[in-house]
């Protein structure tokens, strides 16, 4: 029966491995991640005739779930005196 390899031995790392090369520069953060507006998800649990209905007047009106919403969201502010922000 062939032996079988060693477990320690198969994850033995040479010395000169672990030390950082030269050559290697670590990038600066990146000051675009700190500057974007954080964006969080709303959602709602609608019955199916909803959801089918607002697919077709998006693919009639050229527009995708997340318009229809922000148009929405929009009448909702203005209806109240609010400013429409939504984007």
């Amino acid at each position: 029966m062939a032996k079988k390899p060693n477990l320690a031995e198969a994850f033995k790392v040479d010395e000169k491995e672990l030390q950082p090369k030269a050559d290697v520069v670590e990038m600066p953060e990146s000051t675009a991640e700190k500057t974007k507006p954080k964006k969080r998800h709303i959602g709602g649990h609608f019955d199916e005739p909803v959801y089918r209905q607002l697919k077709i007047m998006g693919a009639e009106l050229d527009m995708t779930m997340h318009d229809m919403l922000a148009e929405a969201f929009n009448g909702f502010f203005r209806m109240h005196d609010k400013p429409p922000i939504a984007e």
